[in-house]
C-alpha cells in the first residue's frame, strides 16, 4: 500500500487538502528558510540547461531575477551570478512560495519539465495569492496540454521554440519565402 500512496501522493494530497486545512495552523511557524526580501521581477525555478540560458536573457534586459534550486552552488559557479539571488528550495513544496517575495514579482517561471511539479508550483502560487504570470515548461506536446491549465498563463517547450527559430534563421540564410 506504502508504493501506491508514494506514486500517487500528489494526486491523494490534491483530493485530501479541502479535508487536512482545519488542521493547518493559522500563524505557521517560520523554519530556517532562507527569506529573499529584496524586490524581485522574476522568480525562475531550477537552473539547469534552460533555466541557465533563460535567467541571462532576463537580466540583460534589466529584470531582477531569483533563482530557486536544489543546487544553488551549481549558480554560485557561473559568471555574472552576483547579478541574480539564489535560493535553496524545493517546487514541490506547497508551502515553499509562501517564502518568496510574491507581492513584488511579476512573474513565475518554472524551467523544470516535470508535469506534476509544475501543477504543484502552480497551485500552491495560486493558494499563496500570487496574481502574477505563471510559466511553465514541457518538453512534450502532451506534457505541454496536461500542464496548460487556468493556474498556468503559459506554456514554454524549449525544443519545439527552439526549432521554430533555427528554421527561421536557416530559411533567411538561404533566402527562402
Amino acid at each position: 500500500m506504502s508504493t501506491y500512496l508514494i506514486l500517487y501522493s500528489f494526486p491523494i494530497y490534491d483530493r485530501m487538502e479541502p479535508l487536512l486545512r482545519g488542521f493547518e495552523r493559522r500563524n505557521p511557524i517560520k523554519g530556517d528558510e532562507e527569506v529573499v526580501r529584496s524586490p524581485v521581477d522574476v522568480i525562475l525555478f531550477g537552473y539547469g540547461r534552460f533555466g541557465r540560458n533563460l535567467v541571462p536573457e532576463l537580466v540583460h534586459d534589466g529584470l531582477h531575477v531569483t533563482v530557486v534550486d536544489w543546487d544553488p552552488q551549481s549558480v554560485a559557479r557561473d559568471p555574472g551570478h552576483e547579478r541574480i539571488d539564489i535560493v535553496f528550495g524545493d517546487a514541490d513544496d506547497p508551502e515553499f512560495p509562501g517564502t518568496l517575495p510574491l507581492e513584488h514579482a511579476c512573474a513565475v517561471v518554472s524551467t523544470i519539465p516535470d508535469v506534476n511539479t509544475n501543477l504543484v508550483l502552480a497551485g500552491a502560487l495560486r493558494r499563496w495569492g500570487f496574481d502574477g504570470v505563471i510559466v511553465a515548461t514541457a518538453h512534450t506536446e502532451a506534457d505541454a496540454r496536461r500542464v496548460d491549465g487556468p493556474a498556468v498563463d503559459l506554456v514554454l517547450q524549449p525544443f519545439e521554440d527552439a526549432a521554430e527559430l533555427a528554421a527561421r534563421q536557416l530559411l533567411a540564410q538561404i533566402g527562402a519565402p
